[in-house]
């Protein structure tokens, strides 16, 4: 199915379901509820897929800032991200007590 159908049978733009695909816009669970009765799948099978988009897109543009960036810069991003990891890390644990 081409994005201009999909578009066609949601009545939405194929601009906006390309930007779905692309990892760009998150859809609303209505979109996703219709999107799921298109393509005649469960529901939660769209919302892991589209998960997935959007993580890899995030990585994608985070590799995209970090090109070209020196070695000490690089090292600079990679441990202050390990650091914030740890950080959510802890706060989802002391959450759950």
């Amino acid at each position: 199915m081409t994005q201009e159908n999909l578009a066609e049978a949601l009545r939405l733009s194929s601009v906006y379901i390309s930007q779905i695909e692309t990892g760009k816009r998150k859809p609303s669970l209505k979109t996703v509820y219709k999107m799921a009765k298109v393509f005649n799948v469960p529901i939660g099978m769209l919302l892991n897929e589209i998960n997935i988009n959007c993580v890899s897109s995030g990585i994608d543009e985070l590799i995209r800032m970090l090109k070209n960036r020196s070695d000490e810069e690089v090292s600079m991003v990679t441990e202050t991200v390990q650091e914030m990891l740890r950080h959510i890390k802890d706060k989802k644990v002391i959450k759950k007590d």
